[in-house]
């Protein structure tokens, strides 16, 4: 007699994943048996039912019932024929996705029949929740562009209601003379904490897919914790105080470490290293930790172009009237560098805009910070450079933006770089559109750097929070995400 077993990979999927289901057929009988290869495209064995809410009164198909198109299954060739010896197994899988399409979020019950010689077995019902994409914390990894093309690594953390889903999915720029990126469906997975935040996608200084290992850092309470695409456990690393927030980008250089500066609320700045090799005796360690002059209001890392094995870190403080700028890098060979920092007096911090940093071939770093005047009625990008040395090099330049008939309400910088050299720097903000209250109906507005004013983007464009910007090659992008649209990029 023959048998079939399914099993769902997991039980837990977003609504735009593939759900994979193992099949096994089993002959149980004393004799050999001949059937149908059960993964062939023309066979009508087995037979799945689904129950859930796209199929509320249940759904039968199988994978003759996939080939939708008239005559298609006419056309398919008759399956082969294979033969199951007493106690052997018939092993393969099942896509749902490819069999029926997407799934509305909610828990299904699936299970199969089998029929061989006028009798039909019943494989025990398993069951599958699929959850819409609710992102809590999204993160983009990049590194040097080939041929100026964008291309990374998007990664967030989904709600749940007992846990976080970390997802991940990889971008490339396909188009750019018209601005067109294409994205590859997100996978999960780990699943995270409850409490997970901060996730992070390491940048590198070199092609970001030259590592075939993909790595993601977030923090759950005290932990650090860091997972390669290759692994089934996450790293993690317990500081002695609770993080405030975790430095983004992580950091990576070529088979080295990752490495996660944190800011912890003893106002300290830890720098955690995982290792990237696997070894069970090279466990994540706390390199170092250093005194912050300021308690920052926001950070951001950098690493210098390929070649400078430097790393980077400015912060922005607004505590009191003014603003302060600060920058510090570090080495392998030793600890952060003392900060140096320079004041803007007379002016506020604008929320929700991380500072952005740039480390120039010469090791020179670049730090812009978007402020408003004292009175609130204009905007300025200022951007404070420090030398090889690390001391300020001098007053900062100041770019006018204007004032603006809405209050900002987030945004971001992006410096377009290559091998340390600038190509263009984008500013993005979000602003209320026209006569709607402050908060909803967000207008997302572009620099146009030639003509010195904000253009307004369309209104479908929906940027995740905080703002995300992604360089390509004639264009950048904002990284966005609309519940029905999920995730999608669209050209400044």
């Amino acid at each position: 007699m023959l048998t079939i077993r399914i099993a769902p990979e997991r039980e837990e999927y977003l609504d735009q994943e593939s759900i994979a289901l193992s099949v096994e057929i089993e002959n149980q009988g004393p004799e050999s048996v001949e059937v149908p290869e059960p993964a062939y495209g023309s066979n009508s064995q087995p037979v799945y039912e689904i129950t859930g809410p796209s199929f509320p009164e249940s759904r039968q198909f199988n994978n003759l019932s996939a080939a939708r198109e008239p005559g298609e299954a006419d056309s398919l060739a008759e399956p082969p024929i294979i033969k199951l010896a007493p106690g052997s197994k018939w092993s393969g899988g099942a896509l749902i996705g490819q069999l029926l399409g997407q799934l509305l979020p909610g828990e299904y019950s699936i299970r199969a029949a089998y029929s061989w010689q006028g009798k039909t077995t019943k494989s025990e019902e398993q069951r599958i929740r699929v959850k819409p994409v609710e992102p809590k914390s999204v993160h983009t990894g990049q590194g040097l562009r080939p041929l100026d093309r964008g291309e990374g690594r998007v990664v967030f953390l989904n709600r749940s209601e007992n846990s976080s889903s970390l997802v991940a999915f990889k971008f490339h720029e396909t188009r750019p003379d018209i601005g067109e990126i294409d994205a590859t469906s997100p996978i999960a997975q780990f699943t995270a904490g409850r409490e997970a935040t901060d996730v992070g996608s390491p940048w590198t200084n070199g092609s970001f897919f030259g590592d075939l290992v993909q790595w993601t850092t977030w923090r759950e309470g005290r932990d650090i914790k860091a997972i390669s695409d290759a692994s089934t456990a996450a790293l993690s690393l317990t500081l002695p105080a609770d993080p405030v927030f975790l430095v983004r980008p992580p950091l990576k250089l070529t088979d080295r470490p990752v490495e996660a500066l944190v800011v912890g609320s003893d106002q300290q700045l830890y720098l955690c290293s995982f290792p990237v090799d696997f070894d069970p005796k090279s466990p994540p360690k706390l390199v170092w930790h250093s005194r912050l002059p300021a308690q920052p209001a926001a950070a951001v890392a950098a690493l210098a172009p390929h070649g400078n094995d430097s790393r980077h870190i400015a912060f922005v403080t607004a505590n009191g009237p003014g603003v302060g700028i600060f920058h510090s890098s570090y080495r392998d060979s030793g600890s952060l560098a003392p900060f140096q920092s320079v004041r803007l007096p007379d002016v506020h911090l604008v929320a929700n805009i991380s500072p952005a940093l740039m480390v120039d071939s010469s090791g020179a770093a670049h730090v812009t910070v978007i402020v408003n005047s004292k009175d609130g009625k204009s905007y300025s990008a200022v951007e404070a450079q420090f030398k090889n040395s690390g001391a300020s090099a001098g007053e900062p330049g100041v770019l006018s933006l204007g004032p603006l008939d809405q209050p900002v309400e987030g945004g971001a910088v992006l410096y377009v770089e290559k091998a340390g050299k600038l190509q263009r720097r984008e500013i993005a903000i979000l602003t209320p559109g026209q006569g709607r209250s402050a908060g909803a109906g967000l207008i997302l507005r572009r620099w146009m750097a030639a003509s010195g004013t904000w253009k307004a983007l369309a209104p479908h464009i929906t940027p995740v929070d905080p703002v995300i910007l992604v360089p390509g090659e004639n264009f950048s992008y904002v990284l966005c995400f609309a519940p029905g649209q999920d995730f999608f990029f669209e050209p400044l």
